[in-house]
């Protein structure tokens, strides 16, 4: 899509990056250490998600995550706009943290101050579907799995971990600094009624607390 390579390449002049925006590749997949934040798009024709990606040198250079946060947001909410126009929709206002639907397309520009991207995931003609299924496999639903949706689970985001003897645990006071099994960013558990699904790290939307997952555990590991 030239829309994509285009708003790329104008986020990147605007950034200084020197190098050339490219197309990227259908098994192109995003750093865990990216911040992505991504809006839906509406069309007649299906459902789609646009996401504007900043590696972890850019937010640096951006001002850190608040602030490159906020950057990046308005670089979707501006350029998003266009992309959603070229589909022949709107952009929701809606903002997530990566996308849910099959990646499809996608534009990217580097420099000495980081790189930027963007990509399109969602709904498409047959043969770029196959493209995206060939690269990454799709798990088929069961037929009646539809029935679990609505059925409530409870996600815990675990910190870490620790024992303490009983005369340790009665001198807690506030103020006390409880040492856990976890090193400072390393990332967080996941667990869906106590069972660990994936790991993720802490960030922060909208003033409140959120985990980005980063991996997916096997769940022949647990």
């Amino acid at each position: 899509m030239n829309e994509l390579l285009e708003s790329v390449t104008i986020v990147g002049a605007e950034l200084g990056l020197s190098g050339a925006a490219s197309l990227t590749g259908a098994g192109w997949q995003p750093n865990a250490s990216d911040t992505i934040v991504s809006a839906q798009i509406s069309t007649p024709g299906g459902a789609y998600e646009v996401a504007v990606i900043g590696d972890e040198k850019l937010i640096t250079n951006l001002g850190g995550s608040d602030e490159g946060l906020n950057k990046i947001a308005a670089w979707l909410e501006s350029r998003g706009a266009v992309i959603a126009s070229s589909l022949g929709g709107s952009l929701s206002e809606e903002a997530n943290l990566g996308v849910s639907l099959p990646y499809l397309e996608g534009a990217s520009i580097s420099g000495d101050a980081g790189t930027f991207s963007m990509i399109l995931a969602g709904t498409a003609p047959t043969a770029i579907v196959e493209a995206v299924r060939t690269a990454a496999p799709v798990i088929a639903q069961s037929a009646g799995i539809g029935l679990l949706n609505d059925v409530p689970l409870v996600v815990t985001a675990e910190l870490g971990r620790t024992s303490m003897y009983v005369r340790d645990l009665l001198n807690l006071a506030p103020g006390t600094v409880v040492e856990l099994d976890r090193l400072a960013g390393a990332p967080i558990d996941i667990l869906v009624n106590g069972k660990i699904i994936a790991r993720g790290e802490v960030v922060v939307v909208d003033e409140e607390f959120g985990v980005r997952v980063v991996e997916i555990v096997d769940a022949d590991a647990n």
